[in-house]
């Protein structure tokens, strides 16, 4: 009771018995409602619950051969909210790089740390969804436009699965004309 689960679901496991005199024995088990795997002959049952952020209350039942049900066994599990935001950088290009091209690629670096981190869901570039390889903590888009001739500001931004954002990172891309 009272557990903390950094995770969208749990696996609840358990025994239940029907003792007594002419006792029909356990038929089922149902956890928030939802029936629950049972077996009879080692008397446990099991069942995953999604949890919700917050406190989430757990409550098993079950019920004889008879029909008769068992008083609710209540527990509450608590899943933290991720408010840190994930952390976003540009490695390349360089700040205040300069090219002739009219559309570039950009790749950097992403992280989403510290308890209760829920991962890094998308990056965007200029408001574009890159490519994320989380198990290295990078991204990459290409055809990045560079409309003006001049500076060219190119920000990225990192959201979490709790649906944190970054702090923008930008940098500048000067495009000159194509020399002759």
């Amino acid at each position: 009771n009272d557990a903390t689960i950094n995770s969208p679901s749990v696996t609840v496991t358990g025994t239940a018995i029907d003792p007594g005199v002419g006792a029909s024995g356990v038929s089922s088990v149902q956890v928030n409602n939802v029936a629950a795997t049972y077996n009879s002959s080692t008397n446990t049952w099991t069942a995953n619950v999604a949890l919700n952020f917050g406190p989430n209350t757990i409550t098993v039942r079950a019920t004889d051969g008879a029909g008769n049900t068992s008083p609710n066994h209540e527990i509450v599990v608590v899943r933290p909210q991720d408010t840190t935001p994930p952390t976003v950088a540009i490695t390349n290009p360089a700040n205040s790089s300069t090219t002739e091209s009219s559309s570039i690629t950009v790749s950097g670096t992403v992280s989403d740390t510290g308890a209760p981190a829920t991962g890094v869901a998308q990056v965007t570039v200029n408001g574009s969804p890159a490519t994320l390889n989380l198990q290295d903590g990078t991204w990459t888009i290409a055809n990045v436009s560079l409309p003006t001739i001049g500076s060219n500001d190119v920000t990225a931004v990192a959201t979490d699965n709790a649906g944190n954002a970054s702090q923008p990172t930008t940098i500048t891309v000067n495009r000159q004309n194509p020399q002759d």
